[in-house]
């Protein structure tokens, strides 16, 4: 759901909930002392289970979403499948080349701040050539 602020049903994640777990040992084993220089077996037993905690958690997160896309589906809205982005693409030669005759793919790379790289879908050819202009020829009748 794009622009909606989403309910989370749990805050806590790993560090808090693992934390959690060590302030109820304490009450729970009075005999049983925690160390962070020293970890023992229950102590890396609560970050087991802290971290597969916080992943329910972050899956139940995610129900508003599901519903809303179960919703959209029963409605008969469907997405459309993901397709490659198309552009055109100019090449020029630089002075004093020769031809070029490049086989597909031909891989070129966007400078953005993520470099995205993009193929040809067919052999590239490159040859010198004159602009003789553009213009527009005009209809009889017509100024």
């Amino acid at each position: 759901m794009i622009g909606l602020r989403q309910p989370r049903f749990e805050t806590l994640r790993r560090v808090e909930l693992r934390d959690e777990l060590i302030a109820r040992a304490k009450v729970w084993l009075p005999e049983w002392h925690f160390h962070d220089d020293s970890p023992d077996f229950a102590s890396a037993l609560f970050e087991i289970a802290a971290r597969l905690e916080s992943e329910v958690a972050q899956r139940l997160d995610k129900i508003p979403e599901k519903t809303f896309r179960g919703f959209l589906y029963w409605l008969g809205a469907r997405g459309q499948a993901a397709q490659a982005g198309r552009l055109p693409i100019v090449f020029s030669l630089a002075a004093g080349s020769d031809p070029v005759l490049a086989a597909a793919p031909v891989q070129v790379q966007a400078s953005a701040a993520v470099p995205v790289t993009f193929e040809t879908e067919t052999n590239v050819a490159s040859a010198r050539a004159r602009d003789a202009g553009i213009g527009r020829r005009s209809r009889p009748g017509e100024r």
